[in-house]
């Protein structure tokens, strides 16, 4: 019969006991890394919700902008045609297509100011 040491177990249980302790703290290091690109996935999409939140927004503002710089075009074309060859009176008055696109665009720009949509073009 073989005769084992208590030192061989009180060696053996020390041994035991370091490797338990080892591997629960590699397996709480593997679940921290997790819990960690976890958290960077979700901040990566809110940063890409963000993103295409800016990027419409933008897309909006220039898709405005290019209306009213049409709308603005147009009434400048309508003035200057209006007033290209006219010799004008000390007493004039405006012609009723220039009345009217600079009316459009007073009330444009009090649309714009108040923050309501733009009116479609036609």
């Amino acid at each position: 019969m073989i005769v084992v040491p208590p030192w061989l177990y009180l060696a053996g249980g020390a041994l035991a006991l370091a490797t338990a302790f080892g591997a629960g703290w590699q397996v709480r290091d593997w679940k921290a890394d997790a819990d960690m690109a976890k958290v960077e996935r979700q901040l990566q999409q809110a940063v890409d919700e963000q993103r295409a939140r800016a990027d419409a927004a933008a897309a909006d503002y220039e898709a405005i902008r290019a209306q009213l710089g049409q709308q603005s075009r147009d009434t400048r074309t309508i003035i200057e045609r209006e007033y290209r060859n006219v010799e004008v009176p000390a007493d004039c008055a405006v012609p009723d297509p220039v009345a009217d696109s600079l009316r459009a665009a007073v009330e444009s720009a009090n649309r714009a100011a108040a923050g309501e949509p733009a009116a479609t073009v036609p």
